[in-house]
Order: C-alpha cells, then sequence, then structure tokens
C-alpha cells in the first residue's frame, strides 16, 4: 500500500477559510474553489508589493500549469515547511512559515492580479511523516 492509501483523510467541511474564496463547490470527494481577484498571497514580493492576507511561495512552478500537484506540510518546531510535487517529479521547497500552535491548516488558494482562477482540490489527509524530508 502506497502511503496516500493508509492516508487519514479529513472531511472538507471540518475546516474553515481565513479569507473566504469567491466560490466553493463539492464534486463528489472533491472541492472546486475560486480565488478572490486581489488575494495575494505574498507578504513581500520581488516586485516590492507588500500585502498581509496569506502565505508568500518561494518558487515558481509555471510549467505546472494544468498538472495535478501534491503539496505537503510538514511541521516541527515553531514552523511548517511545503513541499510540492507535481507527477513523476521529486518534492521542491515551496515555502517555510513561521508556525506557533494552536493554530489550523489546510486548503488554500489566492489569486494575485486577476479574477477566475479555480483550483481543484483532490484529498486533504494526515500521513506518516516523511523522514526524506526531514
Amino acid at each position: 500500500m502506497t502511503m496516500d492509501e493508509t492516508a487519514a483523510v479529513i472531511p472538507w467541511a471540518s475546516g474553515s477559510w481565513t479569507n473566504p474564496p469567491a466560490a466553493v463547490r463539492a464534486e463528489g470527494d472533491e472541492l472546486l474553489v475560486t480565488a478572490v481577484e486581489g488575494s495575494d498571497a505574498w507578504r513581500h514580493t520581488s516586485y516590492g508589493f507588500v500585502h498581509d492576507t496569506e502565505h508568500w511561495s518561494v518558487s515558481p512552478v509555471p510549467e505546472w500549469s494544468g498538472a495535478r500537484v501534491t503539496i505537503r506540510a510538514s511541521w516541527v518546531d515553531d514552523a511548517i515547511t511545503l513541499r510540492a510535487r507535481a507527477a513523476g517529479e521529486g518534492w521542491r521547497l515551496v515555502r517555510v512559515i513561521p508556525w506557533e500552535l494552536p493554530s489550523a491548516a489546510g486548503p488554500m488558494i489566492c489569486a494575485p492580479t486577476r479574477a477566475g482562477l479555480e483550483v481543484r482540490f483532490h484529498s486533504w489527509r494526515v500521513v506518516e511523516p516523511d523522514d526524506a524530508l526531514h
């Protein structure tokens, strides 16, 4: 069995949005979410913009556009490390977030400059730690 097959699935309804998206709808076990225009997820960008609404990425991956991407969050001490990968690729560092408990984590979406971004979330799971990431 793979790690995903033994994972504990978290129901979508058990979460809440810090900043509600423009639209949310369930399709079977998946969740389709439309981002709000201007919901930028970077605090300080390399272009000089400052936004305070969400968390920011360190690794743009335009080649993932349209691909199914898996994101893995690992919490250690006072930070969460986010790594992501598209099918057939290795894990890439996406973000290190200062994190204090109690806090919640879950699906996140943003649209920095335009409306209409829709993202399909396939699952939200708790899995065993991946020793290769630490």
